[in-house]
């Protein structure tokens, strides 16, 4: 069984192993973040940490919205690095059965990000591996970035 945080973004719902999950609190102020690739929304302020925020709609092909108030931050792991994904909603932890979990490449090369799909309560629930949600180009980038805007007011 794969212990997953739940959550949705317009009406697509997704995934992340609860062991790669930190916390979550409500939406705060989103700085940009120059240089940073074109999937990162740009930093977030967590107890004076410059986290990025990983634009989870935009990989997966959903339409862009401003952040707004009734959002939710989502602070998680991406490999060894700390990451934040702006959700619609917290749905709450589904023990999902891994043998469920369609391997992406068997729907969509589009998919390859995605650890697997897998359908629970009628919905077609999107699991991902934030470790493998950036690029190499896109991760040098990010680093970069936050390279470069160290010391600098956010």
């Amino acid at each position: 069984m794969l212990d997953c945080s739940m959550f949705s973004i317009r009406s697509q719902v997704f995934g992340i192993p609860l062991s790669d999950t930190l916390e979550c609190f409500r939406l705060p102020a989103i700085s940009p973040l120059p240089g940073a690739p074109n999937i990162i929304e740009g930093v977030v302020n967590i107890r004076g940490e410059a986290v990025p925020v990983f634009n989870l709609a935009a990989r997966c092909g959903l339409p862009n919205a401003k952040p707004h108030a009734s959002q939710f931050l989502l602070l998680a792991l991406a490999g060894t690095r700390r990451a934040a994904l702006r959700v619609d909603q917290v749905i709450g932890i589904e023990s999902i059965d891994e043998s469920g979990i369609t391997p992406p490449e068997k729907l969509s090369r589009s998919l390859r990000r995605l650890r697997g799909v897998v359908a629970l309560e009628g919905n077609m629930v999107l699991i991902h591996d934030l470790a493998d949600f950036l690029e190499s180009s896109e991760e040098d980038a990010l680093d970069r970035a936050l390279s470069d805007g160290e010391g600098k007011d956010r």
